[in-house]
């Protein structure tokens, strides 16, 4: 009786077992289903952060560009020398004095225009680092701008510097500036790999405003901004790649497409220079309304919207952007007024000293392919006890299962074939065996004719 006892309760124990089992597996299925399907969701999305880091062991390099406000720049005297006129006293407006009796007869304008500007020594009296003395390891490159002004740009490079303290101090040629207040001297700090560029809803570098008699010490910051190129988000990944250059270009060019094949002459494009008035007005028109200056003079924001030239380079600089895509390597300058003073010699200069370290900011991806399958296989052997090996046995007892299964199916199949060759024969005669024989072990020939009554062929 106590054995029976037992047996009874092993039986009623063991349904319980099984169907506790069972939700076990379900609920662990599910989570891991769950887990794995939020650890996809989150490699899908491909969020991104950002990490920082100071590298003092990289070259510092930067560029400087000093331009003169465009409001004194053509000199009688040249004029005069290029034209063989006398400079309109009532012009305010620099363009006014381009278009002015233009075309000049058979004179070079662009030579003209470049003889009307001031050159680097006029601008800086001395350029120099702290301690190697000069510029000369810096290449100095002069830019026509708009209106026929000069910008001057000087990069420096730290390669050739000793010491701890590094940058630049340049001196204003005092001469040129005995009238000049703080606004007809701007200084632009920027990458070395960009193009100055004052096309300010394009690209704005940093600017210092210079003020007659002061010295002014500004610290100059670089941070190097490495973005993670993405399906979603791609980017150049060419570090010598610059997106203002690009547009620059493109925005030249396209506004060069709008005349009839010309230029003016500080445009960098392989085109001749416009040699009719009505050309050279019209590209100029497009030009004022690149800069800000012209635009607070002589537009208020219901003229500037209406304003034909303007809608036309919105839609152009649209274009240019789209045409031009981002940069994996971004660089941004920033600068910080560290002191401002009264020179002792009544000097117009500015030092630029560089921030120790070149302040690096990478774009990574939060979530990669490894951690997302370091998620699944915790989750895998966690919730389902199951491992590489596991999943290998499984894989392999399907495969040996689904083999036996249509071995099977093919033996039976032709134990059908012969079962039904018996039925047909009756079940005897040399006729029955040879047939069996064929089925069983290979194939039969075709039945002999009536002159090969006496031979059987079988083949094996």
């Amino acid at each position: 009786m106590g054995a029976l006892s037992a047996a009874r309760r092993v039986v009623r124990v063991t349904p319980l077992s099984r169907g506790i089992r069972l939700v076990i597996f379900a609920g662990c299925l599910t989570a891991f289903l769950v887990l794995s399907s939020i650890s996809l969701t989150k490699f899908i999305r491909q969020d991104t952060v950002k990490s920082f880091e100071v590298d003092e062991s990289a070259p510092q390099e930067f560029a400087v560009t000093i331009c003169r406000i465009q409001e004194d720049i053509f000199r009688d005297d040249v004029y005069l020398r290029i034209t063989g006129r006398s400079r309109p006293k009532a012009l305010v407006n620099p363009t006014e004095a381009l278009t002015a009796d233009f075309p000049w007869g058979s004179v070079d304008l662009e030579e003209a225009v470049w003889n009307m500007t001031r050159s680097w020594g006029d601008i800086v009296m001395s350029c120099a680092d702290f301690y190697n003395g000069g510029c000369n390891h810096s290449a100095v490159t002069s830019d026509l701008y708009q209106y026929g002004g000069q910008c001057h740009t000087v990069r420096y490079s730290d390669a050739l510097a000793e010491g701890v303290q590094r940058g630049i101090w340049l001196v204003l040629n005092h001469p040129n500036c005995t009238s000049c207040g703080r606004h007809h001297w701007n200084v632009y700090v920027h990458s070395a790999n960009d193009h100055y560029m004052d096309w300010e809803h394009v690209w704005a570098p940093p600017r210092a405003q210079l003020e007659t008699g002061k010295e002014q010490n500004l610290k100059v910051t670089r941070m190097l901004d490495i973005a993670l190129p993405s399906d979603t988000n791609p980017c150049n990944t060419d570090s010598a790649y610059s997106r203002p250059n690009c547009i620059r270009q493109c925005l030249f060019s396209e506004l060069a497409a709008l005349g009839p094949g010309c230029r003016l002459p500080w445009m960098p494009v392989k085109l001749p220079v416009c040699d009719t008035a009505r050309d050279y007005q019209l590209l100029l028109n497009y030009t004022r309304m690149f800069s800000r200056t012209h635009i607070v003079w002589d537009q208020n924001s219901e003229q500037l919207r209406a304003n034909e030239y303007y809608a036309a380079l919105k839609r152009i600089a649209a274009r240019c952007k789209v045409r031009c895509g981002p940069q994996c390597y971004q660089e941004t300058i920033t600068l910080a007024l560290s002191d401002r003073l009264n020179h002792k010699k009544n000097e117009t200069w500015v030092a630029l000293s560089i921030a120790e370290g070149l302040y690096v900011s990478r774009t990574t991806l939060a979530y990669d392919m490894q951690q997302m399958v370091s998620d699944i296989g915790g989750n895998l052997g966690l919730l389902l006890g199951a491992s590489a090996f596991t999943l290998y046995e499984f894989i392999e007892s399907c495969v040996r299962r689904c083999w036996r299964r249509s071995q099977r199916r093919e033996t039976g199949v032709a134990e059908a074939d012969l079962r039904e060759v018996k039925s047909a024969d009756g079940g005897g005669g040399l006729g029955s065996q040879t047939r069996l024989a064929t089925v069983g072990l290979g194939t039969m020939k075709p039945p002999a004719g009536p002159g090969d009554a006496a031979t059987t062929h079988i083949s094996i």
